[in-house]
């Protein structure tokens, strides 16, 4: 049954192509991701009209923009041998990484000050965890690729998911702590802080990576 469903997929143009080319499958791959991020900021960005938050606001800018940096990770592959962005591209995105891990640590802080106790109706919450568990595994996914592969397109992907991830789990538990916990609670404000520098200190770190990859690839380039 397998094998007779990949023959069909192979007699059109599009699925032939897609079973044949793994370059064709990431970008295409990182395009719907792309899509999945700016729609979940502009339904952050809807939250916090409807809410009047500065969380909402922050968290659907800090997703637009990676959305926006998958699409400059793969315009800049398009063309190259064996998936490889310029190094001036990977320098830039790690300069936004680093950019966006001092949003997020501006987060964390509208995550204490701004009504961290509001509840919110079940149907954000069931948004808010989709699309959690769906950066997540893709986070995963893209780990493995990028350790198998070492391209140097799959290392900036998963670089942006990994920071995807975060910024979801991060807006995930305060949800579920504003619906569930209390705003008053000692516990919900420790848990913040200490999950938002971790989420800061990783965001940031991956930011850095970038960016030294960058200058190596440079001293590579340099010394050639």
């Amino acid at each position: 049954m397998k094998n007779r469903f990949l023959e069909k997929i192979q007699q059109t143009a599009l699925g032939a192509r897609l079973l044949s080319d793994r370059r064709f499958r990431t970008i295409l791959a990182a395009a719907l991701t792309m899509g999945w991020n700016l729609a979940y900021g502009l339904f952050n960005g809807v939250l916090g009209a409807f809410y009047r938050s500065a969380w909402f606001y922050a968290m659907g800018a800090y997703h637009l923009a990676l959305g926006l940096m998958r699409l400059i990770a793969v315009g800049s592959a398009g063309g190259r041998p064996e998936h490889r962005p310029s190094r001036r591209t990977g320098a830039a995105l790690g300069a936004g990484m680093a950019a966006l891990a001092v949003i997020l640590s501006v987060i964390v802080e509208l995550t204490i000050s701004d009504s961290v106790g509001t509840s919110y109706p079940m149907a954000i919450m069931i948004a808010i965890a989709a699309f959690t568990f769906f950066t997540v595994i893709r986070s995963i996914v893209l780990m493995i690729r990028a350790h198998r592969s070492r391209e140097g397109l799959a290392i900036l992907l998963r670089n942006i998911s990994c920071a995807s991830a975060v910024g979801s789990v991060l807006s995930l538990e305060r949800s579920m702590l504003g619906t569930f916990g209390s705003s008053t609670d000692r516990f919900t404000y420790v848990t913040e802080g200490v999950s938002g520098l971790v989420g800061f200190l990783i965001v940031l770190a991956l930011g850095v990576s970038m960016l030294l990859g960058s200058s190596r690839r440079r001293e590579r380039q340099e010394y050639k």
